[in-house]
Parts: structure tokens; C-alpha cells; sequence
């Protein structure tokens, strides 16, 4: 059986070919990342082609939007706060007389 599944198999190269399998108590789980050019033949018609093409275009644009802003954003915002509560504490500032951070919402 598993040599019918082989030769079924069109035998393609990738420029990313990553496998794997993680052991968990309860399952085994396996990660597959592929990666390369397209040649599939396009089957589609030319008048949906376009459509989709800026749908795709839209949706990876605001993909790429949420993700530069998770991976850019996040870490330089707890930087300036890091920065930020250093230099506080190094200059003395106190902004909360005889109160701590967590004795605010009581």
C-alpha cells in the first residue's frame, strides 16, 4: 500500500522542505513546511484571475501589516518602557507619593 501512495506521488523538489514530529504524552503531532515555486497549471479562467489576485494582494498586505506590527511594535514598546522605568527610578521621580504601582485600583 505504501508503495502504491509513492509512486501516486508526483516526486517534486522544493526550495524549503522542513519535517518533522514532536512526541506530546497523549499524541504524536508532525509539522510539514514547504515552500517553493508554483507550476501547477493555472485551470482557472481569465476572468476570475484578476479578482483574486487583488483579494490575495489585500489580504497578505494586511497580514504583513499585523505581523511587522507584532514583531516591530511590541518589543520596541517594552524597550521604551524598560527605558522609561530605569531612568525613572535613577533620577528618584516618584509620581505616586507613599502609593505602589498594584495600591492603585484599591
Amino acid at each position: 500500500m505504501r508503495h502504491a501512495v509513492e509512486q501516486a506521488r508526483p516526486i517534486t523538489r522544493h526550495a524549503i522542505d522542513i519535517r518533522g514530529a514532536i512526541a506530546l504524552i497523549f499524541a504524536r503531532c508532525y509539522l510539514v513546511l514547504l515552500a517553493g515555486r508554483d507550476k501547477r497549471p493555472d485551470t482557472r479562467g481569465p476572468d476570475t484571475r484578476g479578482r483574486e489576485s487583488r483579494m490575495h494582494h489585500a489580504l497578505s498586505l494586511a497580514f504583513g501589516a499585523l505581523v511587522l506590527g507584532g514583531v516591530i511594535l511590541i518589543p520596541v514598546t517594552v524597550i521604551i518602557l524598560l527605558i522609561d522605568c530605569t531612568m525613572k527610578s535613577f533620577l528618584g521621580v516618584d509620581l505616586t507619593r507613599n502609593q505602589h504601582f498594584f495600591d492603585l485600583p484599591r
